[in-house]
């Protein structure tokens, strides 16, 4: 019971100083957040599916 209490611990640690440094998914959480539209945002996107 202690060992999944530990890595949980250790996992929540990671999450809390995680930051997104991908430039296209900066792009992308712009666009959700209304700052820009998606047509920019899309533009903008190095990566092309």
């Amino acid at each position: 019971i202690v060992v999944p209490l530990i890595g949980n611990f250790i996992a929540v640690l990671i999450l809390q100083f995680y930051k997104l440094k991908d430039k296209d998914v900066a792009l992308m959480m712009r666009c959700n957040a209304g700052e820009i539209s998606r047509e920019e945002a899309e533009a903008g996107i190095t990566c092309k599916l």
